[in-house]
């Protein structure tokens, strides 16, 4: 799952309606068994412990990828369809 948020909008919710809804379409409805997302240390720290709830670590990838000045770890978590909560669309997009 690739997803590039412009920080201007980072703190706003509609971008991870978004992310909800693809998931959700993915796993529930297309019947997708597991889902990876990759992301650098910066995207990690900003989300912190919300991906916890939901998401696996299965890796990280030392000094990958250069950002300005210096090199990020990039991590790989996962999503098996036995951990997603079809419930979450209620909660980001309310009356739907």
């Amino acid at each position: 799952v690739g997803v590039i948020i412009n920080p201007d909008v980072w703190r706003r919710g509609w971008p991870f309606e978004g992310v909800v809804l693809f998931v959700n379409l993915l796993i529930d409805v297309r019947g997708f068994r597991k889902l990876y997302f990759h992301m650098p240390d910066s995207t990690v720290e900003r989300v912190g412990g919300a991906m916890d709830a939901w998401l696996t670590k299965e890796a990280t990838q030392p000094e990958h990828m250069r950002a300005r000045d210096h090199y990020q770890d990039w991590h790989v978590y996962s999503l098996f369809d036995h951990q997603w909560d079809p419930s979450v669309v209620d909660l980001v997009t309310p009356g739907h």
